[in-house]
């Protein structure tokens, strides 16, 4: 080390010596600097990668059009399994969703599962997406019928519509609506067969309802 240091001495002069020093000094420092600024450099571009992905997996990937969403798209969605993804479309075939909220008259799907598919779908009005928001308490929020209010068909009244009548709450909304998907409800008495709706709530039921099949009215013999 001290041979190396002494030739060193004796191949330049004191001025010479220092200028070799100093550029030394820089070309480390520069090195050090251009290491810093790869480290920054590689995580600035991490960043930016992760906020792309998240930008398409939010825009592209995970939005359908509900009436016209495949069977295979529907059942990319987390709570939407095969069955499930049918009875979507098998609903869809009879009726075509006006909103999202529409979801609630397929058997299966209630408000917790409608919160939780919500943002991956969206209704294709006037060529604009229409979404919901899935934090909303709207969707659990339902006017009730006072007197005099028109009153509701039984036999299409969806589950949002039939929770406005007192006592029906989306349980017994549901249990409505899949009853009449099997059963054919002919009288107001038919209803005494679904779990939970006794003489009391029919009498409710029967204030604020008729039974609307095509051109005739079936209301409840009150005498």
């Amino acid at each position: 080390m001290i041979s190396i240091i002494s030739r060193i001495k004796n191949m330049f002069t004191r001025t010479e010596r220092k200028v070799f020093f100093w550029y030394c000094i820089l070309a480390i420092f520069g090195l050090l600097l251009a290491q810093t600024h790869m480290v920054f450099a590689d995580m600035a571009i991490s960043h930016e990668v992760s906020l792309l992905k998240e930008e398409i997996k939010n825009d592209i990937i995970l939005r359908f059009d509900l009436n016209m969403a495949t069977h295979e798209e529907l059942k990319t969605i987390k709570g939407i399994g095969d069955k499930k993804a049918a009875d979507i479309i098998e609903y869809r075939n009879k009726n075509k969703y006006m909103q999202l909220e529409d979801l609630l008259n397929v058997k299966g799907i209630g408000v917790k599962t409608l919160q939780n598919i919500s943002p991956f779908l969206y209704i294709n009005k006037d060529d604009e997406k229409v979404v919901v928001d899935s934090t909303n308490s709207k969707i659990l929020k339902v006017k009730k019928l006072d007197e005099g209010d028109k009153k509701i068909n039984i036999l299409t009244a969806s589950v949002e519509e039939l929770m406005m009548i007192k006592g029906i709450g989306k349980v017994k909304a549901k249990q409505i609506v899949d009853y009449r998907s099997d059963n054919k409800i002919d009288s107001f008495e038919d209803l005494l067969n679904i779990k939970g709706i006794g003489p009391k709530l029919l009498e409710i039921i029967i204030q604020h309802s008729v039974i609307d099949d095509s051109d005739q009215i079936i209301a409840a013999d009150t005498n």
